[in-house]
Formats: structure tokens, sequence, C-alpha cells
């Protein structure tokens, strides 16, 4: 029990002082539930009627090991082999961690296939960042996102700003090691982004972009030591638009439970950055104190982790006691009443990057 409230009364809390962000979800890789939904089923289950053929080889395996090979697998080769036969179907399909991504992750598992990374990313790469809860960037207790190039789970401060997460254009990398650009792929994880609008800009063509640690090796693999390709890629364009194009939202699916968590932000420290930036013109950026309120305002917590925040948020403290224990409706700000996004409900598809009648899963439903 907490000072503050009962445990009965958590959920309460959270309906009156926390919410979730709609901006985040437009911002970066991803479409609407409507094109998932129809695919979802043939995606995680096998055909109901029996298979009649058998995979080879592979039968002389206990299922058991064969689920482990299908983990291991890259997200291409476990397609590719799931279309085989019945049988194969009902072995992938009864491979934990490939019913786990594809039930709970499915839009990453979209946007590995849809980038071009499926040769490159695993099942079981997938379902780790599945079930990882903090950011492995700076170790914010709830990471909600997906950076693909390397499958790693972040908070969206991180997507904006880590110097671990800065990408590389494919044919700068190329020209600076005197190679192809058709030939660097064979090497590299690349990522083309996909048409769409992304920070309310529109972005109609697709490009190849590698991270910045894939390309210092490649440099250094083509004759560069590797503060000369430090340098040279130091004074390359930062890229900060194309971090969403390579980032997907990502849910937490607990083991234990098998619950699933998409992650809330804190309404009260909203008002806070509210608070602090009302009635202020900003000529030359936020101040520190601004900048911090700000990306308190931006983080993600899991369902617990916001339970422990929640004491240390004055303002939330106050959305809770001026709620009565959540039995009183309270004003709250416009922008976590529209849970972040400010723009006409009618225009949300389109901030969807996404190409029409592009269907990713067209081979392998």
């Amino acid at each position: 029990m907490n000072a503050l409230f009962e445990s009965h009364q958590a959920d309460a809390v959270l309906r009156v002082a926390a919410y979730s962000r709609l901006d985040f979800k437009f911002a970066l890789i991803g479409s609407p539930s409507s094109e998932h939904e129809p695919i979802r089923t043939s995606i995680v289950e096998a055909f109901p009627s029996s298979a009649t053929a058998k995979i080879g080889l592979l039968e002389r395996l206990p299922s058991e090991i064969v689920w482990k090979v299908c983990a291991a697998l890259d997200v291409r080769s476990c397609f590719r082999l799931r279309q085989t036969n019945r049988r194969a179907r009902q072995l992938v399909s009864g491979t934990h961690e490939y019913r786990t991504v594809a039930q709970h992750a499915l839009e990453s598992l979209r946007a590995v296939l849809r980038t071009c990374l499926s040769p490159h990313v695993t099942i079981s790469a997938l379902y780790q960042a599945l079930c990882t809860r903090g950011c492995q960037i700076c170790g914010a207790e709830f990471g909600g996102f997906l950076f693909l190039l390397t499958i790693t789970r972040c908070c969206f401060n991180c997507i904006e700003s880590s110097s671990r997460l800065r990408l590389v254009m494919l044919a700068d990398v190329a020209k600076r090691a005197g190679v192809s650009s058709f030939t660097l792929p064979r090497r590299l994880a690349v990522l083309r982004t996909l048409p769409g609008k992304t920070q309310r800009r529109p972005w109609d063509r697709r490009i190849s972009v590698v991270s910045y640690e894939q390309a210092t090796d490649a440099l250094t693999m083509f004759g560069l030591s590797r503060d000369s390709a430090a340098s040279f890629l130091s004074g390359l364009s930062k890229m900060r638009t194309e971090r969403y194009m390579a980032s997907t939202p990502l849910p937490l699916f607990h083991r234990a439970t098998a619950q699933v968590e998409h992650g809330i932000c804190c309404k009260g420290c909203r008002i806070a950055l509210e608070d602090k930036l009302y009635g202020q013109v900003v000529v030359q950026g936020l101040d520190d104190e601004s900048v911090d309120l700000w990306n308190r305002s931006d983080q993600l917590y899991s369902r617990q982790g916001y339970l422990n925040h929640f004491p240390t948020c004055p303002q939330s403290i106050n959305l809770w006691r001026s709620s009565q224990g959540g039995t009183v409706a309270v004003d709250e700000p416009e922008f976590t009443r529209r849970r972040g996004y400010m723009e006409t409900w009618s225009h949300g598809p389109s901030m969807y990057m996404t190409e029409p009648h592009d269907n990713p899963y067209r081979q392998w439903i």
C-alpha cells in the first residue's frame, strides 16, 4: 500500500494521472491496425487441416530441437521454411518465440520485412527485444520502441539524440570506401526507408542507410583507421529525421504472465512542462530545466514503473487529490486529453510511413 492511495486504487491512479501516447506511433514506422488484423491469424497459426507431407531430415529431430532451429533463423529464412508445406508451417507456428513475436510484435516484424532487413534479423533477436523492459541505451525504466538496424530496445529520447543510434547513408560509405553501393549490402545490414510522412514532412523517396557502428566497421575493413573513419563519418549529415524511419513501436511481453504493456506517460510531468513554458518565447533554445522537463514528459513507464514514479511527481499527486480518489473528473491539458496527437483525426493515416498497396506479407501468408 502507498501512503497516497490504497493498493486497490492503482487502476484509478493510472486512469487519472497517466495516459498513452498516440503521437509517438505516428512519428515512426507504422500502419493501421486494419492492415494487421485480417492476416494476423494466418501469420500466427498453422492451417487447421492435417499435414500429409514430411520435412525431410528435420523429421528425425525432436520437435524441441526444430523449434530452437526455427528461433535461430533470420526472418526471411523462417518465413520461407514456413511456406515449404503444412508440416513446416506447423513446426514454425509451434515455435514459442515465433508465435509470441507474430502475435505481439507484428508491427516490428512487418517493419523488418518492409525495410529489407529480414535476412539480417533473427526471430530470437526480436523475441529477446520484445521481452526486454528498459531502454538499452540510457537505462530508462521502459523503452517502448525498437531501433531496427541493431534490434535495440530504446526510449523516444534516445531515438532523437543518442549517438549510438546514428545513421549513415550507404552511398556515402561506399564512396569513401571506393566500392559500389551494390557491393556493401552483401556485408552490411542495410535498411531501406519507407515513403510517408514523418515530423509533418512528406518523404517520397526510399534511401539506403546503415548504422554508424556498421559504417565504421566497413570503412576499417577497406583500409581506413578507426580514427579516420570516425572523422569522416562525423562530418556527414546528422540524419535526424531518418532515425524515425528506422524505428518502430514495440510493446513489452512479460514471460511469466504472458501480459503485454505498451507503456504510459505521466500527465503530471506534462503539466509541469507546460507550466514552465507558459508565456515564454523560446529564442535560443530551451534552458536545461526545460529540456529535463521535456524529456520527463516524453518518458514511458511500465504499469509498476509509473506507480513507483507517481509519489515523486507533485502535479500527478494534485491530479489524484483533485479527483477525490478517481471519482471526480479533473481538468487536464489538451495535449494529454488528445494523447499527444494534436492533428485533425482524419489526417491520422497519412502520418504512417507506408506505400500504397504494399503488402510485405503477400508471399508469406
